[in-house]
């Protein structure tokens, strides 16, 4: 079941795929999709696990999945539910940030930032997950 839509579209990226995701707060009654990017699946080939996280996500915020070209797929959906604008939330993902741009040429684009998981600006070793974690995990859960 896909909730009824607004104006809007959302766009849901990986990287925020749960009910906190802030364009599913800022526009609750809008219709969701994710679009598993043949791009990014061609390139990523992932894990039959992780689609099978990805298609549970999806179903737990109500979200319709789509396969093929990303922005292709948004329009057709743009059209079909009589839409006018998207609206998603920034991704480093540069398969995303490509289809964003090239969406942005035909139909309004609104890109919310996800909120940092660490409030910690201070320099990190990255080259190890434990030294970096003990710093950021207080600052990640609340209580840094």
């Amino acid at each position: 079941m896909t909730i009824v839509h607004e104006k809007e579209l959302v766009w849901l990226q990986r990287d925020a795929l749960g009910p906190l995701n802030p364009a599913i707060q800022a526009y609750p009654r809008a219709t969701r999709i994710f679009v598993f990017d043949t791009c990014w699946m061609n390139e990523e080939r992932p894990s039959p696990n992780r689609m099978r996280f990805i298609e549970e996500c999806g179903a737990e915020i109500q979200a319709k999945l789509v396969h093929g070209d990303a922005v292709r797929r948004l329009l057709e959906e743009c059209r079909v539910t009589r839409v006018t604008s998207v609206v998603t939330t920034g991704t480093p993902c540069r398969h995303a940030r490509a289809a964003i741009s090239e969406l942005m040429k035909s139909i309004p684009v609104d890109v919310l930032e996800l909120p940092r998981l660490i409030s910690d600006p201070g320099p990190f070793d990255l080259r190890s997950f434990s030294r970096f974690w003990s710093r950021a995990s207080g600052s990640a859960f609340g209580s840094g």
